[in-house]
């Protein structure tokens, strides 16, 4: 069996500083569930930095965790 995973990033905050609704993480969680059948979900917060035009950024993130498996037929003699 062969496989490949993926990871995904979701800011917590929009960048005014507000929560990101628990309803649009469901939403995502759920499009994700129907395209790769599961995820996994970090229950640490991971931290980002990043700079625009002069202004340092932190983020909090979520971490999901996709995989998609690929079965390889094995032919044996």
């Amino acid at each position: 069996m062969k496989w490949t995973r993926y990871e995904i990033l979701l800011p917590l905050r929009y960048n005014d500083g507000r929560r990101i609704e628990e309803a649009k993480f469901d939403q995502t969680n759920l499009e994700l569930i129907e395209e790769f059948s599961a995820t996994t979900a970090d229950m640490i917060t991971a931290v980002g930095s990043w700079k625009y035009q002069g202004t340092l950024y932190e983020d909090q993130l979520l971490r999901l965790e996709l995989f998609r498996f690929k079965c390889l037929h094995i032919h044996r003699r």
